[in-house]
């Protein structure tokens, strides 16, 4: 009985050469896509991880819209909503600090993407540009390879200096010392002050590809869709209630009734995980 089986299956697969060739090819590489795409998954999870952990697992960001808002699945009207919210403040830090008391440290943060910036005729297409204040360098752990980071007084004033991840270094200055020496930054000169420490690459993008400046220096010249985000660092034990005074407060400036959505978002290390 089974020796006959057997002969039907061989006559039907010598039979039909070309249909079996094409489903033995299907399942090989369905079985190839699942088993590359699982390690590639966990290879994801693992960089996230190691990312999130530089940060600290108490730090949350608020932000206008969520990286996860733009995940498929999202109707037409949401994504209208989307749209329509008004973009985080720099004038809601002095409400943040004073009505944040679960919050170690709170950074305002403008970020900008693929800008040029140049030096004489040396060229470097797509790097990105960040406002900050001194307080960035406390919950986004930037340790400096020399110089100094931008401080107090060069937000205050709305200073023209900048700190310089290495591979801009590299890019402009062939390596050398750019400190008092002067960049533009999508055509406006700027000073560095500053150098970090390499970090190399995280899920392919290069983490040192970066120009930092000052956040009011960047608020008025450059025009941000996504507006300020918020970096909050939590005191320890006390993630959930830094969160909720935040929301709470930016609800209140945000001018929000009881009956409304946020406008804006809570992104955590969990939601990314």
């Amino acid at each position: 009985m089974f020796y006959d089986m057997l002969k039907i299956a061989l006559r039907s697969i010598f039979g039909q050469k070309l249909r079996s060739i094409l489903v033995s090819l299907g399942v090989a590489i369905g079985v190839i896509a699942v088993v590359g795409m699982t390690a590639a998954a966990l290879s994801l999870q693992d960089q996230l991880r190691q990312q999130l952990e530089t940060m600290g697992s108490e730090t949350f960001i608020g932000m206008r819209i969520s990286p996860l808002n733009f995940m498929p699945g999202r109707d037409r009207k949401k994504w209208r909503d989307l749209r329509r919210r008004p973009k985080l403040e720099i004038s809601y830090l002095k409400s943040l600090k004073e009505n944040c008391p679960s919050c170690e440290r709170i950074a305002p943060q403008a970020s900008y993407g693929a800008v040029i910036a140049t030096r004489g005729k040396l060229k470097l297409d797509n790097t990105s540009a960040i406002g900050v204040t001194s307080d960035y360098n406390g919950v986004a752990e930037i340790a400096l390879g020399y110089g100094r980071f931008i401080d107090e007084y060069d937000v205050e004033h709305r200073r023209y200096v900048c700190v310089l991840g290495p591979s801009v270094v590299d890019e402009l200055f062939k390596g050398g010392n750019p400190i008092g020496r002067k960049i533009k930054v999508k055509g406006i000169p700027f000073t560095v002050v500053g150098v970090s420490e390499p970090v190399g690459k995280v899920l392919g993008q290069d983490k040192d590809n970066y120009i930092a400046v000052p956040i009011t220096t960047a608020l008025h010249h450059w025009w941000g869709w996504w507006g300020v985000q918020y970096i909050i660092k939590a005191k320890p034990g006390m993630m959930e209630q830094a969160q909720d005074e935040v929301i709470a407060t930016l609800r209140s400036l945000r001018r929000l009734k009881a009956s409304d959505e946020n406008d804006f978002d809570i992104f955590t290390p969990d939601l990314i995980m």
